[in-house]
């Protein structure tokens, strides 16, 4: 078996028939969701509640994907005076949900060592805000102090804060 220091990667997933990976996840079109290799049985996208064994068995996935559509809702909170940006938080290339595996590879947290906002260059120009100054961001739930970044990927009037960084600089107020 190759190693992964040696071949640069190997594609997950591996078994005991493809020990050096397979090129796609369900290439056998099965998908673990029959009733009894389910861990969960997922949840309601627009009350948030969960679906029960009987739900789910009634809707017979039967080992096919389970694609769920929802009817769009508006946000439970928009732009005010008193916090005029929307404010969404996502991901960071380099880093996966909360760095329990990326967090140990050096070379990432080099690329993104700390959390950061970022911020549409004309919202940022109009709070006297450039790149790399330290900010709070705060929201009715708390505030946390990070490192605005300017970009074109962002629109007005909207920011994103960073949610996979190494850690917090300090805890929320």
């Amino acid at each position: 078996m190759t190693s992964f220091a040696t071949a640069g990667g190997i594609q997950w997933p591996c078994t005991d028939e493809a020990p050096n990976g397979t090129d796609r996840l369900y290439g056998d079109h099965h998908f673990m969701t029959d009733d009894d290799q389910c861990e969960t049985y997922g949840h309601d996208l627009t009350t948030g509640g969960d679906v029960s064994a009987t739900d789910h068995a009634a809707s017979r996935f039967d080992g096919r994907a389970r694609l769920k559509g929802a009817e769009w809702t508006p946000p439970a909170e928009s732009p005010d005076d008193s916090y005029p940006l929307q404010l969404m938080t996502g991901r960071s290339v380099y880093h996966f949900h909360t760095r329990t595996k990326t967090g140990r590879a050096p070379e990432l947290n080099a690329a993104a060592p700390e959390p950061w906002v970022e911020l549409a260059p004309s919202d940022a120009a109009g709070r006297e805000i450039t790149d790399g100054d330290l900010v709070r961001v705060e929201s009715s739930r708390g505030a946390v102090e990070v490192t605005a970044r300017c970009t074109g990927t962002r629109q007005a009037p909207c920011s994103c804060l960073s949610t996979t960084a190494a850690r917090a600089p300090q805890p929320m107020t």
